[in-house]
């Protein structure tokens, strides 16, 4: 007799917990959590390649933006009010660089670059199309009526040598291209700080000293800005004017996303705690069991992870928090474990790991299985999830059928039992019937009209917003323009020479005639600082395009034209020097304009990175085409980007989906080797699909890259209640049994569990979050459903009961097999298909009924499965069995094919099942040298007594022969090694000597087969 206390066994507590403690250190050391899911993507597709790059390259990741709003439109005080936030932002020293001063200055050293370098600057087609309807004398006129106003206006002031060098604005068509490099096309520089057309607004840009999306860097520069706010509020300098200071940036994004999933994971947790402690109050006997649940999810992780860190250089973010996810639901393995040790009757740890070991089992080779699978992908990201995954639920697995019974070898009877009211609900909710089959049938068949995917791979509809910066960035965009832009190039070269070269090939590409309308006045470094090569051609067609002629024209027109207007035409001297210039400059980039012009020098020499302003006719398919064609840049389209990645993304969702439900049939189908109970448990995981689907298209969510990454999760959780419920109908074919009410309860349990975990996410205002919740609440719900509204009125249809062929049958036919087996239809697999093997290939089923002969009452000792005992009960319908065996599942499955024709107890010689009277047939096969002598000898005269007169004890032992172990016994012999159960095969004179000591007349029968090493040795009563 057990006491009432818990028998917990603190050393192997100890010795895991040191051991997961170990693993945990060791994995914190050497294991490197890859962030950059961009590392992790396949490099086949050069679009993803390529955008990875650039990416990597962007400097609108780690600047940030800020619009100084003024109330009025003093552009001095407003320059003032800049230059103090300037001042205070660099104090703070977060920043590396900040304020446009430095660009102003290049940009004003761009514009003599311009002046002075016009004759190479300018293509023999601008020359035609653009500077001959210049020379028009009726444009002349306008041109120069203009400038006279100009200068009798305050917009005037400083521009007189700039009219003097170019009084037709031929420079203007330069610097329309380079107004690209302008945030707004109409801002100016004005006195070191870039102001809006209107005069209220001034742009400060300052680069982070770090990354942009560093949220611990950008929670301190949202608090600076709000001290700068508040000084600048107090200031006495600006008292009579308010200001209103915007930011805008990467670190904006990357605060709300984190701001927004902390306070979302809050309520999570929150309400997944008290959810789960209310289920385990109500469920649990003694709730403190039930938190023992996570125990093995937690060594799972840890271990799998330890694996990880042995096999990979790195695993990526994404792995690491998906199979985080994925572990979730290794929780039901420890929580149906557990149900069924806290019991009001004692419970047995290993008992209970025996109960539970085919479904669990099956329940893990599934998902295991199906994530190995994810191997055969070239995606990077899915081979280690599949890895880490199919880690975590086997070690998962080993934690709660090998040490869970080591630590609680015995589990007193609990003093209360488990919440009627919540045991009854759950019972009515799984109760069989058949409206329940057809309300599925007809939800799942409305909707596959709704099925089909609809995708979303947009990864900013990852991001959440406050609405605070949602609208800061519509009002940077309505007042400086959109900062991100459309499409980036980018050229890598190995010396400047070849970076020019390249920029002149792309230039000529964004300037030929099918691309004009695609990037009208795109602006490269070629347009500003052409290669020699280009300079020399644009020189040449400079100096065709001034033949004496035109020259002489234009030099009467202009002149004509000056005087009218007042004009000395000697003033424009410097005009005409330039247009007479006898020989082209040399245009090297000079090193303080690479940053205005997305030049960097790198290890391999220099990169670029580009913005190009795209037209109304952009196609970025053909745009794409033609510079892969030409090898000269890479691009980062955004549109073109989500593109690709949307068609990646829905091609890994297919082969996901194809993989795990490929990989999960195969194992269903080979673990129940029966066609109607594995379709049974593919049902509720295919109704789950198709209603998932629809409810997902109807409300309007389509699938994102949380959803799409989070449907094998949901298949995973889904499959399992359907695995608990067959195998657990399997064992126990009774509505009523109190083992299946356990597994719903358990399957109850583990579905209420993630649905508080995800569902409560569905209300989050994170999008990423709320995809997580909706796609899962769903999964889960439907999952359920279809598990307690199919499957119990499937099973009931399945197991009905069989009438068995009766009347007479040849004993060792075919007839005699098929009868045989039609017996252990729709259970277990192994056994179901040992049986078949068992009398397919043992020479004992053919010999076995010439040694038992019409029997009334037959005792069968080791009677295992109960093949034999069923082979003779198909015989002999008159006859029944009685049968003993120490192995519980032995009993389980030899009960059930017994039927009613006998019974099956648990026990081991030398006792006996108990049998009211006499017998007239005791079997002992293939068991006798699992028994000692002394055990022999007792269990030998007790079938003596139990024995009528002329009853007959039928032994088959192996007899070793003299000759080479054969393979049979070479298998026997390793299991009893591994059992650890001594070998005792004997002579056989030593058997029939037992015999005959116990009083019985014995005689020994070899095997009709010949070389086995089986004899049947046979007693009678006299």
């Amino acid at each position: 007799m057990h006491s009432g206390k818990y028998q917990i066994r603190w050393p192997v507590i100890l010795f895991v917990t040191l051991v997961t403690v170990l693993f945990f250190v060791w994995e914190s050391g050497h294991l490197k959590i890859e962030t950059d899911i961009l590392e992790s993507m396949p490099q086949h597709d050069p679009v993803l390649a390529d955008a990875r790059q650039i990416i990597e390259h962007l400097p609108i990741q780690d600047r940030i933006f800020l619009d100084l709003e003024q109330t009025t439109a003093d552009k001095d005080k407003l320059v003032r009010a800049a230059n103090f936030i300037i001042a205070e932002l660099k104090q703070s020293g977060l920043f590396t660089k900040v304020g446009i001063s430095d660009d102003a200055q290049h940009l004003a050293g761009l514009v003599e670059h311009v002046l002075d370098g016009l004759p190479i600057l300018l293509s023999e087609q601008e020359l035609r199309e653009k500077i001959e309807p210049l020379l028009q004398p009726e444009k002349i006129r306008d041109t120069l009526y203009e400038t006279r106003r100009s200068l009798e206006q305050l917009e005037g002031i400083g521009r007189a040598d700039m009219m003097t060098r170019d009084p037709l604005g031929f420079s203007g068509i330069v610097f329309k291209k380079l107004s690209s490099l302008m945030p707004d096309n109409n801002a100016q520089f004005y006195k070191g700080q870039l102001i809006s057309a209107d005069g209220r607004h001034a742009l400060i840009i300052a680069h982070i000293d770090g990354i942009g999306t560093d949220t611990a860097k950008g929670a301190q520069i949202d608090r600076l800005l709000k001290i700068i706010g508040t000084k600048l509020y107090a200031h006495s300098d600006f008292s009579d004017a308010d200001y209103l200071i915007t930011s805008g940036g990467a670190y904006r994004a990357a605060l709300d996303n984190e701001s927004i999933a902390k306070r979302d994971t809050r309520l999570a947790i929150m309400l997944t705690t008290i959810g789960i402690a209310l289920l385990l109050i109500f469920t649990f006997p003694r709730p403190l069991i039930g938190l023992l649940a996570l125990l093995p999810s937690m060594v799972g992780a840890i271990s799998a992870l330890f694996i990880c860190s042995l096999l990979f250089k790195s695993v990526s973010m994404v792995a690491v928090g998906f199979g985080g996810a994925i572990m979730a639901f290794t929780v039901d393995l420890g929580l149906t474990y557990l149900l069924f040790l806290d019991r009001p009757q004692e419970t047995y740890g290993r008992r209970v790991a025996r109960q539970l070991w085919a479904a669990e089992l099956l329940s893990v080779l599934t998902t295991f299985g199906a994530f190995l699978l994810l191997l055969i992908s070239d995606f990077k990201i899915l081979a280690e999830i599949g890895v880490f995954a199919a880690l975590g639920v086997f070690f998962a697995l080993l934690f709660v059928h090998f040490i869970f019974p080591r630590i609680f070898p015995y589990m007193p009877p609990a003093k209360r039992r488990t919440n009627p009211w919540l045991m009854k609900g759950v019972k009515m909710f799984a109760a069989p019937a058949a409206w329940k089959v057809t309300a599925v049938i007809l939800f799942a068949a409305v909707m596959m009209f709704f099925a089909k995917p609809v995708f979303n791979v947009d990864i900013s509809a990852m991001n959440s917003l406050q609405p605070e910066t949602i609208a800061a960035e519509k009002k940077m965009q309505s007042v400086w323009g959109d900062f991100s832009g459309k499409c980036y190039v980018f050229l890598e070269a190995g010396d400047m020479r070849e970076l020019q070269n390249k920029n002149d090939g792309l230039l000529n590409i964004l300037s030929a005639d099918g691309q004009k309308e695609m990037f009208p006045d795109a602006f490269l470094p070629a347009v500003l600082f052409p290669s020699d090569e280009r300079s020399k051609n644009n020189f040449e067609a400079w100096r065709t395009f001034w033949n004496p002629q035109r020259l002489k024209k234009l030099k009467n027109d202009f002149n004509s034209a000056a005087v009218e207007f007042g004009f000395v035409p000697a003033a424009f001297a410097p005009f005409w020097k330039m247009i007479e210039s006898p020989k082209p400059r040399t245009s090297e980039i000079p090193e303080n304009y690479f940053a205005m012009l997305g030049i960097a020098k790198s290890h391999a020499g220099y990169t670029q990175l580009s913005l190009l302003n795209t037209g109304p006719n952009y196609d970025s398919e053909k745009f794409y085409a033609k510079l892969s064609a030409e090898n000269l840049a890479k691009i980062f389209d955004v549109d073109l980007f989500n593109k690709r990645l949307g068609d990646f993304l829905k091609s890994i969702f297919i082969e996901i989906a194809l993989i795990v439900s490929v990989g999960i049939v195969l194992v269903v189908l080979l673990f129940h080797l029966d066609l109607l109970l594995s379709l049974a448990v593919l049902a509720p995981i295919s109704f789950a699909l198709v209603a998932t689907l629809g409810t997902l298209k109807l409300i309007g969510h389509p699938l994102d890259i949380p959803s799409i990454m989070l449907w094998i999760v949901i298949m995973g959780m889904g499959i399992d209640y359907a695995i608990y419920y067959v195998c657990m109908y399997q064992r126990y074919p009774d509505d009523n049994h109190p083992a299946l009410d356990t597994i719903k309860l358990a399957m109850f349990m583990a579905a209420a569990t993630t649905l508080i975990g995800f569902g409560v996410l569905a209300l989050a205002r994170h999008s990423l979050l709320r995809s997580i919740g909706l796609t899962s609440l769903f999964g889960i719900i439907y999952s359920f459903i279809g598990t307690f509204f199919l499957l119990p009125t499937l099973m009931h249809k399945i197991f009905s009961s069989v009438d068995y062929p009766t009347g007479p049958v040849a004993p060792a036919s075919r007839e005699h097999f098929r009868r045989v087996v039609l017996r252990y239809r729709h259970l277990p697999g192994y056994p179901r298909l040992f049986a078949r093997f068992k009398m397919k290939l043992d020479p004992m089923f053919a010999e076995l009924h010439k040694y038992v002969q019409n029997p009334r009452r037959i005792i069968d000792i080791g009677c295992g499965y109960g093949i034999p005992a069923t082979w003779l009960l198909e015989i002999y319908p008159q006859a029944k069995v009685f049968g003993l065996d120490p192995d519980e599942e032995r009993i389980l499955i030899a009960s059930r094919v017994v039927g009613e024709r006998g019974s099956v107890q648990a026990g081991r010689a030398p006792d006996l099942p108990p049998v009211e009277g006499s017998v007239d047939h005791v079997l002992m096969l293939d068991m006798f040298h699992l028994i000692s002598d002394e055990e022999a000898k007792l269990v030998l005269r007790r079938i003596y007594e139990k024995l009528e007169d002329g009853g007959t004890l039928l032994i088959r032992a192996t007899v070793p022969a003299e000759r080479r172990i054969p393979w049979k016994r070479w298998i026997e012999v390793l299991r009893l090694m591994f059992a650890r159960i001594p070998q005792r095969f004997r002579a056989r004179e030593e058997i029939s000597a037992l015999i005959t000591g116990a009083g019985f007349k014995a005689e020994v029968f070899d095997a009709d087969v010949a070389q086995v090493e089986e004899k049947w040795f046979v007693g009678r009563k006299t």
